[in-house]
């Protein structure tokens, strides 16, 4: 029952990619005003965890994780040192799994077939994952079909009828 969609005066739009953009301008602007001292950090890391977590309780997981994605990024060019930043994936890692399993046992229908689905692509041979991994497969087949050099452009066959949104999810099958 998420609702990620918001309309105001007309305008719809994602408040998440705002989000997404203001989050790299904000971090980014801290590191390069108040330097990488762990204070700083210590901030970075909190607005950080606060925006992804009020993301994940939408519950908008895609984004929450494309948001990690970018404080990662953020940090690794941000010039702390690497002895730093090994520690701080270490803690965040550990977080992360501790959060899973306070998830896990106390709300375990959080985790439902649909959700795990989503991680089809680890093993989409595999038998169980057959639905999960329809398009996915597909897409693999369309790669290996093209080649080296491909079919040319528009002249993949998967395309007529295998991968039900060609034009959009993938296009580089397509392509």
């Amino acid at each position: 029952n998420a609702q990620r969609w918001l309309s105001i005066f007309g305008v719809t739009f994602q408040p998440t990619e705002t989000v997404k953009l203001l989050l790299i301008l904000v971090i980014a602007t801290v590191f390069l005003r108040k330097g990488c001292g762990v204070r700083v950090q210590h901030w970075v890391l909190g607005f950080l965890f606060l925006t992804i977590a009020l993301v994940f309780l939408q519950p908008d997981l895609g984004t929450a994780l494309i948001l990690g994605v970018i404080g990662v990024a953020l940090f690794l060019t941000s010039g702390v040192g690497l002895s730093r930043l090994v520690r701080v994936f270490i803690w965040a890692f550990g977080l992360i799994i501790l959060v899973a399993t306070l998830i896990y046992f106390f709300h375990p229908d959080f985790f439902s077939a649909a959700k795990l689905g989503r991680f089809a692509f680890l093993d989409p041979f595999n038998l169980a994952n057959l639905d999960a991994s329809y398009q996915l497969r597909n897409g693999y087949y369309a790669i290996g079909s093209g080649g080296i050099f491909g079919t040319g452009l528009g002249g993949s066959i998967q395309k007529l009828g295998y991968l039900p949104e060609p034009h959009t999810d993938f296009i580089m099958t397509v392509i």
